[in-house]
């Protein structure tokens, strides 16, 4: 999860790495550091800490050369320190490395390492390719780099610059994403494309197992044997991330505020409004989509719960079997022989580089399942590797906690689902979904106007040291999902249950003046979950709803937060989710939390 910049070309690269670090902070903010090199050596800033860090150690004691990398770092072999921050270096300084990934044979390795003589200052499994490129220092930069890479398991994305080689940077990909740019007059890398927006007038993503070879002007792209590629710029880039928070004191809270706009975003090309039908572009290549038997639908985090929607409106709208899976789970225990006939994998990330959605996708069309993608980042891993993709158009998110990118997820599995939908049945539901999505972009918008109820609040659970929320059917995925924006952003224990369950086991950690938040979204089950409330206000719960519902029987409740109108049940999961995360937000800013970065996590989980 880590973030590596590169830049070599006739200006000094300080400032280059220094920018682009700071566009991939999101991915690690343990340490940061970068090597430059020029005819006077090469020269290492390591800090703990944040790339701003960085940039003030750079003004007391600063570097000189027009080459150089960088890294960000999400700590996973030692502890956050100087010694474990990156770049790393063999035994006499003469070549530095960045990596994003985990070499899996590194303890095998550092052991062969140590018993030639060589001398480790860092826990790091990257210092160990250091070392190994030591061993190869009389060959070429590029084929040192293919001889180690023989030797190495595990995951990587990896730049290394020599000081006797001025301007020149070697790097090479192995299920970790990495791009590369160029103009005329330089060349640049890195973790992800958009620090190299704006400046790279020609941008390639490496593809699997490619190294790249970056000199003044040039990227050149081969692949693990060393033949030459070649490649045409990359055409679909995604948008430049927004400069600043603008009138928000946090991008967390200025991305909540841009669901609607990514609910019209995802929506915009997608639907034929006036034949009321979804386009055909979402259609399955192939006739794939006549006679699907079963459907999977794969991520992480957030998009994991957005596949708990997606599985149930597959199932609703559709008719079609359907079942969500931690990616990580379908990449251990796939299908078995034969399951995945006629089936499809739905896979989702917000980044299209998440680690276990990418391996789950690979797994699945090793059995001849083909992979639907949904993700936020033309041009990604996921998006590339994928049979078809619906592009969510969320934006670029920059807040490590997902909100407008959860929002444009939903609606991109609702349109999954409408294009899946045959027959007269079929149909029917589609129309009613679409007449409700019409007005999807208002209700989303309105569900905002709770955020004075929400910040007020906030402080009821500032002080709590857990909180429970409950719902029956599709709201008790959303409550996953609230749940998890509570941990993630307020550092507070918050779990999510189904509501019938209460009494099974949990209504135990009911006592007086217990947080109980609750989502009622289907009419039908309001009754049964007013049922389950009232026990647990009875035990002492403080009960807290959000509804949409007229005339909803919880009087156990001490507050109902009115929702607007979805304008279709299956749509109540749209207009709970911006409430809630503006509650995360609060409760966050009232306990002091880091709100756009919160400790010990990255935007992108790119290692397993």
């Amino acid at each position: 999860m880590c973030g590596i910049m590169g830049f070599t070309g006739e200006r000094p690269a300080a400032p280059e790495l220094l920018a682009g670090l700071e566009r991939l902070e999101y991915r690690g903010y343990d340490s940061a550091g970068l090597a430059v090199t020029s005819s006077a050596g090469l020269q290492i800033r390591r800090v703990v800490g944040r790339v701003e860090a960085l940039a003030r150690l750079l003004e007391q004691d600063p570097v000189a050369g027009a080459a150089g990398i960088g890294h960000t770092r999400w700590a996973t072999h030692g502890r956050a320190s100087v010694e474990n921050a990156h770049p790393q270096t063999d035994c006499d300084g003469t070549l530095a490395v960045v990596h994003n990934g985990i070499i899996e044979n590194q303890e095998e390795l550092r052991a062969g390492l140590e018993d030639r003589g060589h001398r480790f200052r860092s826990q790091t499994d990257t210092e160990v390719v250091a070392h190994l490129l030591e061993e190869e220092a009389d060959a070429p930069p590029m084929e040192a780099l293919q001889k180690v890479l023989q030797q190495v398991r595990g995951s990587y994305a990896l730049a290394v610059i020599w000081g006797r080689r001025p301007g020149l940077i070697v790097a090479a990909r192995h299920r970790s994403p990495l791009w590369v740019g160029q103009d005329q007059e330089a060349a640049w890398l890195a973790s992800d494309v958009q620090p190299l927006l704006g400046g790279a007038r020609e941008l390639y993503p490496l593809d699997e197992d490619e190294l790249a070879l970056l000199t003044p002007g040039k990227a050149q792209i081969v692949t693990r044997d060393g033949e030459p590629v070649e490649r045409q710029p990359d055409k679909s880039p995604p948008e430049v991330a927004a400069a600043g928070k603008g009138e928000f004191a946090h991008f967390m809270l200025k991305e909540i505020h841009e669901a609607p706009r990514a609910v019209a975003r995802t929506l915009e090309g997608h639907v034929d409004w006036s034949r009321g039908r979804v386009a055909e572009g979402l259609l399955l290549p192939g006739g794939q989509r006549r006679g699907l038997r079963r459907l999977w639908l794969a991520g992480m985090g957030t998009a994991y719960h957005a596949c708990l929607l997606g599985a149930w409106w597959v199932e609703q709208i559709a008719g079609i079997p359907a079942r969500a899976v931690l990616a990580s789970d379908f990449r251990d225990d796939p299908p078995r022989e034969g399951e995945g006939e006629r089936g499809l994998l739905v896979a989702v990330s917000q980044s299209g580089e998440t680690a276990d959605t990418l391996e789950a996708a690979r797994a699945a069309q090793a059995r001849g399942i083909p992979v639907y993608a949904l993700c936020n980042v033309p041009g990604s891993t996921l998006a590339r590797l994928a049979d078809r993709v619906l592009m969510t158009r969320a934006g670029t998110e920059v807040a490590v906690a997902a909100t407008k990118s959860y929002v444009a997820q939903m609606v991109g599995l609702l349109l999954l689902a409408l294009a899946l939908a045959e027959g007269e049945e079929g149909r029917v539901r589609r129309s009613q979904v679409l007449d409700g999505l019409a007005s999807s972009v208002e209700a989303v918008s309105r569900s905002l106007a709770l955020e004075p109820a929400m910040a007020d609040l906030s402080r009821r659970l500032v002080r709590e040291r857990a909180v429970y929320l409950v719902g029956r059917g599709p709201d008790h995925a959303a409550t996953l999902e609230a749940a998890l924006k509570l941990k993630e952003v307020a550092y507070l224990h918050a779990e999510a249950m189904a509501a019938a369950e209460l009494k099974h086991g949990s209504l135990a950690l009911i006592e007086e003046g217990t947080a109980l938040l609750a989502l009622s979204g289907r009419a039908h089950l309001a009754a049964r979950l007013a049922s389950n409330l009232r026990e647990a206000a009875s035990r002492g719960a403080d009960v807290f709803v959000w509804t949409h519902l007229d005339g909803a029987p919880f009087q156990a409740a001490r507050r109902t937060y009115r929702l607007p109108d979805p304008g279709h049940e299956l749509l109540a999961p749209l207009v709970q989710a911006p409430p809630l995360q503006l509650l995360a937000y609060y409760v966050g800013l009232g306990r002091g939390t880091e709100i756009d970065r919160p400790r010990n996590l990255a935007k992108s989980v790119t290692v397993e």
